[in-house]
């Protein structure tokens, strides 16, 4: 990617994710990531929809999965999370013995789960003040 179309304040994968597009479309999607301070998931969600998601449209998207997957609610979804990690290192090792990439996609599903967490908390804080 020619120096003109990187941005200095986005990470290698992000430009990763836009290097296979036309180059107007990679200016598009990193303005935008840069703009929105978005994850290289994030990023990457955006391109395969076709257009800057917001958080609330991510959750609405993520629960729409939780139910496709089988999970009633974000809880059995986590406990699904805790013994999937259990079984990955029984199979791979310890996590400290994952590759760059495992070890990278593992933080940014966790990313966004804390970032989901996060909003939960704060619409607790805000019922809680209603009561």
């Amino acid at each position: 990617m020619p120096p003109e179309r990187r941005r200095a304040s986005l990470t290698f994968a992000h430009h990763q994710e836009v290097a296979s597009l036309e180059p107007h479309l990679q200016k598009k999607w990193l303005k935008s990531a840069e703009k929105e301070n978005a994850t290289k998931a994030q990023l990457r969600a955006w391109i395969k929809h076709g257009k800057v998601i917001t958080a609330k449209e991510a959750d609405k998207i993520a629960k729409e999965k939780l139910k496709n997957k089988g999970h009633k609610n974000i809880f059995e979804f986590l406990g699904y999370v805790d013994a999937h990690i259990g079984k990955l290192e029984n199979e791979k090792g310890p996590a400290d013995t994952w590759t760059q990439d495992e070890c990278e996609r593992m933080l940014e599903a966790f990313e966004r789960v804390m970032r989901f967490l996060g909003r939960l908390a704060v619409g607790a804080k805000i019922d809680e003040n209603n009561s």
